[in-house]
């Protein structure tokens, strides 16, 4: 394989990127308020309301986020949360030992591709991907919105560009060097709200809102949509 990736070559080696991430043989995650900022956007989602009591999570890795979720805001969240049946979804191999929100509150997870996902169409009333489904081919937000049921929501944190860092060279992880320079290469990353409004409308999606969000460190869109 040469450093220069195909679509096709990205995507194949995208299982081995994450399940290398996820054994913590190399540190790289998503910012923890872009965490706590969709878990406090979920939240509001569903206390407003949504089509159907089914939630889909997109590359969700361990489960962190959902973990979060359940923390946010004590017994009242979970108490909202037990109306609904949450479930996760990642394309890597993720033992079940360290699935955070599975076995402390019993939401699912299953392994599959989010370009295919093994689901109806208009099952999920909200689906949320939180630093993962920007990764991907641009098909996958089609998939997204062909189970997403109509007037359902999408809670979408995306990379800004910036996050990869400008030398290649300081990322000692092959596989996780060779897939980054893959998105750089052939401008994976969204670049600014307008492409994000083109690019999800492309699939069918109203965007709502997008925010470039900061921890001071990292910078990343935060995305609301709706499917009509």
């Amino acid at each position: 394989m040469t450093d220069q990736l195909s679509q096709i070559e990205a995507i194949s080696i995208l299982p081995q990127h994450y399940e290398t991430v996820y054994r913590g043989s190399f540190k790289h995650d998503s910012p923890e308020q872009s965490r706590t900022n969709m878990a406090g956007e979920m939240i509001q989602v569903l206390r407003e309301g949504i089509p159907n009591p089914w939630i889909l999570g997109i590359g969700t890795g361990p489960q962190s986020m959902e973990k979060q979720l359940f923390a946010h805001q004590g017994q009242q969240v979970r108490d909202l949360l037990g109306k609904f049946k949450l479930v996760t979804l990642d394309v890597a191999k993720i033992g079940g030992a360290i699935l955070l929100a599975r076995n402390k509150y019993g939401v699912e997870h299953v392994r599959a591709d989010a370009n295919l996902l093994p689901y109806p169409d208009n099952r999920f009333g909200l689906v949320d991907s939180n630093m993962a489904i920007d990764f991907l081919p641009r098909s996958a937000y089609r998939e997204l919105t062909r189970v997403l049921s109509p007037g359902g929501v999408a809670l979408l944190h995306f990379h800004h560009p910036s996050m990869l860092p400008d030398d290649m060279g300081i990322v000692k992880n092959e596989t996780v060097r060779k897939f980054w320079q893959y998105l750089r290469d052939n401008g994976i990353l969204f670049r600014s709200a307008s492409e994000i409004r083109w690019g999800l409308g492309e699939a069918g999606l109203v965007v709502k809102k997008v925010t470039l969000a900061t921890d001071g460190r990292d910078k990343w869109w935060e995305v609301m949509a709706h499917k009509e």
